[in-house]
């Protein structure tokens, strides 16, 4: 889940084009704030889009599997290929046209991997047991101080 996190929030925080202040918690963690202190929008629409596609993996996955299979393949492709397009070249602060042509391309891809998922079905499950639990240990993670 954090890989779509990433993608919503590259893509969110482009469109918006808010400047992101990281401020360190007392905790020893790090939280995005807009200029004026307040949580950032593309932040806050990432986080209810996670928790609506959080919601549709738990409780209509097996109604609608062929759906929840290829929601897992477009997303371990689309956000491995954007970690990798990221590690080969981070786009600088003032490229944001680098930074859509990148989430285009991871999208393009996702879409592909998604798809090959419909037909591999067995990956397809394997992936959608893989995020989650990696959503699981991601949020048992977080409860350490």
């Amino acid at each position: 889940m954090v890989l779509v996190l990433s993608l919503l929030v590259l893509f969110l925080g482009t469109v918006a084009g808010e400047t992101v202040k990281e401020v360190t918690t007392s905790d020893g963690g790090i939280l995005a704030l807009g200029g004026n202190g307040g949580l950032v929008a593309s932040g806050i629409v990432a986080g209810i889009t996670l928790i609506v596609l959080g919601f549709f993996f738990n409780y209509f996955g097996y109604k609608l599997f062929k759906i929840l299979v290829f929601l897992a393949g477009f997303c371990v492709v689309a956000g491995l290929v954007l970690y990798a397009e990221y590690k080969i070249r981070a786009p600088l602060e003032d490229e944001k046209g680098r930074q859509l042509w990148y989430l285009g391309i991871a999208a393009v891809f996702g879409l592909l991997g998604g798809g090959l998922m419909l037909f591999l079905v067995n990956v397809g499950v394997a992936l959608v047991g893989g995020l989650g639990g990696f959503a699981l240990a991601t949020w048992i993670l977080s409860m350490k101080t």
